[in-house]
């Protein structure tokens, strides 16, 4: 049953499908899907461990994610403590580039390719990291990372 306001599949099925969906647009040739592809399958991610992290537990300020300027603290809040933290700040900015290419059109498809690479990792990555979460009986993540 779907309740009103929640997506009909998960962020964590999106983000998977988005990114399979970014490496078949960038094998066709559509560079600006990709990109764009790459970076919704992270910003699903992210709301998946936005929303893992804050639901039911505890009192206090949420992670939460709902505007694109929300995506820096939830990356922030995930790589702090972390032993992968320059390698998920760094994944991140490569999914901001990815999106700012949707629109500014300055990648070629060699580059973007590796990009791609480099978005996959992250999204393992964050997979691992909300494994670690989870198996250290985390409370809620503050929105600022602490």
């Amino acid at each position: 049953m779907t309740t009103t306001g929640s997506p009909i599949e998960s962020h964590e099925t999106h983000s998977k499908r988005l990114m399979e969906h970014a490496f078949e647009q960038l094998e066709k040739g559509d560079r600006l899907q990709a990109s764009e592809k790459a970076w919704g399958a992270v910003a699903h991610a992210l709301k998946a461990i936005a929303r893992e992290r804050s639901e039911g537990r505890g009192r206090g300020e949420r992670l939460v994610y709902r505007t694109h300027a929300d995506a820096g603290r939830v990356i922030l809040a995930i790589a702090n403590g972390s032993p992968n933290r320059a390698a998920i700040i760094s994944g991140f900015d490569v999914a901001e580039g990815l999106h700012r290419n949707f629109y500014e059109d300055v990648h070629q498809k060699e580059g973007l390719q590796d990009r791609l690479e480099i978005i996959a990792g992250l999204l393992n990555l964050l997979n691992l990291e909300q494994e670690r979460w989870t198996e250290a009986g985390r409370q809620p993540t503050p929105a600022g990372g602490r």
